[in-house]
């Protein structure tokens, strides 16, 4: 097997690449190991199952767009700071690179990172002179200026990278965290990660999380070849697919893990929408967009939130820890319209009204997950008996079934060290006592 083939499926986690472009590469790799059934599967799977009269192209983007780096920003310090690295192109959207740079030009004028303010952090003519800095007024306030935009830049950059790993999140989880010793330690298990991640990213509608069953022939025909496979790498694979086969397969370090690392994305998304909330001044009871509004960020990070809860129950319910979703509830989130909400809840479905109500009566899904509420199954009941609400009707609660876990002793250790702040939460919420495991 050419070692080009596995590099390939590799490279395309990051990007969205059709089933088909990834199931003809797949075949390079397997042709020889499957069986005459298996390739009469393939074949009659491929590519009419796309179900698009022109199979393998879409009007998808194959890339998802980067943010814009820092060249011109950099370039111009290049010719402004005598001090100045030289500094490399292919770090121009690699924010600790770019900080580093930052940090070893603004030494030249004596400049502490993040000290921008123009009236109070420059330095005057007497300390200036004090410092050997032998540069006239003007001078000195083009440097200061430049590396206040710089900051300024930086931070733009950090923000943009955090939204395009939210997308990447949004179609395929957590494809997008595996590295290379990862994934192509198994190759079966690499196939799977890689078909299914294209359909995640190209098809969203036929995958997901967690799917009672794989629509896909050829994803059906992967994932047994991994249940077969003794030396699977489930761990890899429940970055794209928690699958209940895939997570029972797992220990509970990597079950823990997996918990810490959603905790952590669902967190960092909740810091994002709490700055946005704050920022912005939104009006709750209309989610209505005016003037001033970052309508497109607060939408996108919305979004992002929405399908991280959705991996989140998906996650706890293949652990059988129902019992976490009964303690803590973090609703969905509401995007901007650019209508009235009564004009935009006249043409909704049911469900879409029920989020409405919800959004309305619980507390701030970021204030929950900050422990500054608390929102237990029984406050979303209570709710919804007041608005008469079918409870079965929301993605959340799930029936609570007899056969829920406690976590093991191992699992609350890996978590502890992982996502405190959950354990955290978890107490406030009265899951279990204090001093757990």
């Amino acid at each position: 097997m050419p070692l080009k083939h596995l590099k390939y499926l590799f490279k395309s986690l990051d990007r969205r690449k059709q089933p088909e472009d990834i199931a003809a590469r797949i075949l390079m790799i397997l042709g020889n190991d499957l069986s005459p059934s298996e390739k009469d599967q393939w074949q009659a799977s491929t590519p009419q199952e796309s179900g698009s009269p022109w199979p393998g192209h879409s009007s998808l983007a194959e890339d998802f767009q980067p943010p814009v780096g820092m060249r011109r920003q950099i370039r111009k310090a290049l010719d402004l700071f005598v001090s100045a690295p030289n500094f490399d192109k292919n770090f121009y959207s690699q924010p600790e690179e770019v900080r580093k740079f930052i940090h070893n030009i603004s030494q030249e004028i004596h400049k502490d990172f993040g000290a921008n303010d123009f009236k109070h952090d420059r330095l005057s003519r007497i300390q200036r002179q004090n410092q050997g800095l032998d540069l006239s007024r003007r001078k000195y306030n083009k440097l200061f200026r430049h590396l206040k935009r710089l900051e300024e830049k930086l931070r733009i950059l950090e923000l943009e990278l955090k939204k395009l790993s939210f997308r990447r999140m949004e179609k395929s989880g957590l494809a997008y965290q595996l590295d290379w010793e990862t994934f192509s330690s198994d190759v079966p298990s690499a196939c799977f990660i890689a078909y299914y991640t294209a359909l995640c990213n190209q098809r969203p509608e036929t995958a997901g999380p967690a799917p009672s069953s794989f629509p896909d022939a050829i994803a059906r025909l992967l994932f047994a070849r991994c249940l077969g496979n003794a030396q699977s790498t489930w761990w890899a694979i429940a970055h794209v697919c928690l699958h209940e086969e895939v997570i029972s397969r797992l220990t509970d370090k990597h079950k823990g893990k997996l918990i810490g690392r959603w905790f952590g994305i669902l967190s960092e998304i909740a810091d994002l929408l709490a700055t946005l909330w704050e920022s912005s001044a939104l009006q709750r009871d209309t989610m209505t967009a005016r003037p001033g509004n970052d309508s497109s960020s607060w939408n996108h990070t919305a979004n992002a939130w929405n399908n991280a809860r959705l991996h989140w129950i998906a996650l706890l319910r293949a652990l059988n820890l129902q019992t976490m979703l009964t303690a803590i509830y973090l609703g969905k989130v509401q995007p901007l319209s650019f209508i009235k909400a009564e004009t935009s809840l006249s043409k909704t479905n049911a469900a879409s009204k029920n989020d409405w109500l919800l959004w309305l009566a619980l507390p701030l899904p970021w204030e929950v997950l900050r422990g500054r509420q608390i929102c237990s199954r029984q406050r979303v009941e209570n709710q919804c008996a007041r608005q008469r609400i079918d409870p079965a009707s929301l993605d959340w609660p799930a029936p609570q079934t007899s056969t829920d876990n406690h976590p093991s002793p191992t699992l609350i250790q890996v978590i502890k060290e992982d996502a405190p702040a959950l354990i955290n939460l978890l107490k406030a919420h009265g899951y279990f006592p204090a001093n757990p495991g």
